[in-house]
């Protein structure tokens, strides 16, 4: 699959509620800003699910120390 194509199924398949995170990151009309597009690829990761964001503990992924909405502290 292309980039395009990636990016047209991505928002395709966006949840109509973070459809404006998915086109400002994917748009290319304006610059997005790099926690547009670590946004946008969580959203992708975790099903659209927002809340999973939190409680995702993909130790591996590359995006990991900059995810929008991790839990602070240390494991309880």
């Amino acid at each position: 699959m292309n980039r395009e194509n990636y990016i047209a199924k991505s928002i395709e398949e966006a949840n109509p509620l973070y459809l404006q995170i998915m086109q400002k990151a994917y748009s290319g009309t304006a610059t997005p800003s790099p926690c547009s597009f670590i946004k946008a690829q969580c959203l992708i990761c975790v099903g659209y699910v927002r809340d999973d964001i939190t409680y995702y503990n993909g130790y591996l992924c590359p995006l990991w120390n900059y995810r929008p909405c991790q839990i602070k502290g240390g494991s309880e």
